[in-house]
């Protein structure tokens, strides 16, 4: 499992990545979380992505804004602070859970 930040032309996003080297597991991990869906999204304050990605070994969730973004720099310094902003509650969202695995 890991926690990314993904910064494209026109929009951003951060998300936890299932990826170990069981698909499997991964699968699991995911429904689990899933199953959890509406306590994980409250928490977050706003909903999330989740993909299954069924014909892929990972699986990810995330959270994604469409404003902003490499092309326009004037928006970085915002950028920076939404996205931390959004890591540190799309972690604190998890944690609970992820330990229950």
């Amino acid at each position: 499992m890991s926690y990314n930040y993904i910064v494209l032309q026109d929009s951003w996003r951060v998300e936890l990545y299932l990826d170990s080297s069981d698909p499997d597991l991964n699968k699991r991990y995911f429904d689990a979380l899933e199953s959890n869906k509406e306590e994980i999204e409250r928490s977050f304050g706003a909903t999330l992505r989740w993909q299954r990605l069924n014909d892929k070994r990972a699986s990810r969730i995330s959270y994604k804004i469409t404003e902003g973004g490499l092309k326009d720099e004037d928006s970085w310094p915002d950028l920076h602070t939404q996205m931390i902003t959004a890591m540190i509650a799309l972690e604190k969202a998890f944690k609970p859970h992820i330990m229950n695995l």
